[in-house]
């Protein structure tokens, strides 16, 4: 089957960063794996696959560079699923070319992995549970309503998920970007070189309990949980002189503040930090320093400050002027001495995932993991689904030490055994 379309869409904001970063061994991939309660037919969901690709053309497509702006392009013919062969194994330009999504199975799993450049967690989790919902209507003709995570797959796509809105929410004063640098997590590079993934699974409602009796946030416990883990990794490493601050890097929805139905990336982050002089502080006061930078730096009003800051290139006709080879040349450099840098690790939950009650007879659990970053070999991320929350570790690191003490720290916190 093909599908004939000549539209193109120009990358949203915050696409092309990605690009910038783009390394043979290194995709920016996110990776959403749902598992059914039976095995996967391959037949029905390559059916499904086919027949919900038109309603997605910003996120079932591929990419090409042009003169001044890669463009995103809609696929002519569906994408083939694979066979799992592996864990978000970095694309290939001919992959990100043609289609810069991939759907796996293995077993009982079906898993999207997506180029960040396309999409976000909201937008990857949209397109999975939408993906499920069609391969179930086929394979035991169950009824399963649409909701805001399963969209209608008989209409097209409406123009309101295809827009960038990071220029619709921006706001009038730039926000002074953080450019700190921090303490960088040590890696001890695997003989494979491929992406580890350690999940940990952990009652939701336990660690729900734990965040309220301290009064803050799951997101908020969950970080401070980090920053205390990194802090005991760095202090067997580094001598008390020579200790950095630890930075996290929160990835926040940005729908959650502004009203938006898009697609495509719309989400940004908050940056709390640890500095050394506050390390040996009590938990508890750190978790209270961790919640109120969380809440100063997750306002509607920052956010639109930062997205205005963002934006503020694309706004210079000469800037928008540059060859495309160019604007690359000068993200590279930044995305070197600013990128990643400012940060130890990504900590991303996308929540919790609700199901339409049709479909929960069928869905065992889901996950989501992020490829490990460049410059430090960690990432997380962390969703919930039916009452259990996966916390997923991915690292290029030989050791799992991180994930060790993280895990360590959140059983204690919450005082049973998983």
């Amino acid at each position: 089957m093909e599908f004939a379309s000549s539209v193109t869409y120009p990358l949203d904001n915050s696409a092309i960063i990605h690009l910038a970063a783009l390394r043979k061994a290194y995709t920016n991939a996110f990776r959403i794996a749902i598992t059914l309660k039976e095995p996967v037919c391959v037949q029905t969901l390559q059916a499904a696959l086919t027949h919900i690709t038109p309603r997605f053309p910003t996120v079932i497509a591929g990419m090409k560079r042009g003169l001044f702006q890669y463009e995103v392009v809609p696929v002519i013919t569906p994408p083939q699923v694979q066979k799992e062969q592996g864990h978000l194994v970095p694309m290939t330009k001919d992959e990100i070319r043609r289609c810069a999504f991939r759907v796996m199975y293995h077993k009982n799993t079906v898993a999207g992995e997506f180029f960040h450049s396309l999409t976000d967690g909201y937008g990857g989790m949209v397109v999975m549970n939408t993906l499920i919902a069609e391969y179930l209507r086929r394979r035991h003709s169950v009824f399963i309503p649409e909701t805001d995570l399963i969209l209608d797959t008989n209409i097209t796509a409406v123009h309101e998920e295809l827009i960038d809105d990071y220029f619709t929410h921006a706001g009038q004063k730039a926000a002074v970007l953080n450019h700190r640098r921090v303490y960088q997590l040590p890696e001890k590079p695997s003989s494979d070189h491929r992406a580890h993934i350690t999940t940990g699974i952990f009652d939701a409602e336990a660690i729900r309990n734990t965040a309220h009796r301290y009064g803050v946030s799951v997101t908020t416990l969950l970080t401070a949980v980090m920053g205390a883990s990194i802090i005991d990794i760095q202090k067997r490493h580094a001598e008390s002189k020579h200790l950095k601050p630890v930075q996290i890097m929160v990835p926040v929805n940005l729908r959650r503040l502004f009203p938006s139905r898009t697609l495509r990336n719309f989400s940004l982050f908050a940056l709390p930090c640890v500095v050394p002089q506050t390390f040996d502080t009590a938990f508890e006061s750190l978790l209270h320093s961790i919640q109120k930078q969380l809440s100063e730096q997750t306002t509607r009003e920052y956010m639109a400050g930062i997205m205005a800051a963002h934006t503020k290139a694309e706004r210079f006709p000469l800037y928008r002027g540059l060859p495309l080879l160019m604007k690359l040349l000068i993200l590279r450099i930044g995305h070197r001495l600013f990128g990643e840098g400012n940060s130890c690790i990504s900590l991303s939950n996308l929540g919790v995932i609700s199901l339409p009650f049709e479909m929960r007879d069928y869905v065992e659990d889901i996950n989501f993991a992020l490829t490990p970053r460049i410059k430090s070999p960690y990432n997380c991320g962390i969703v919930t689904y039916d009452g259990v929350m996966s916390i997923n570790f991915s690292r290029h690191s030989a050791e799992p030490e991180l994930e060790e003490v993280f895990f360590a720290r959140l059983r204690q916190l919450i005082c049973i055994e998983v």
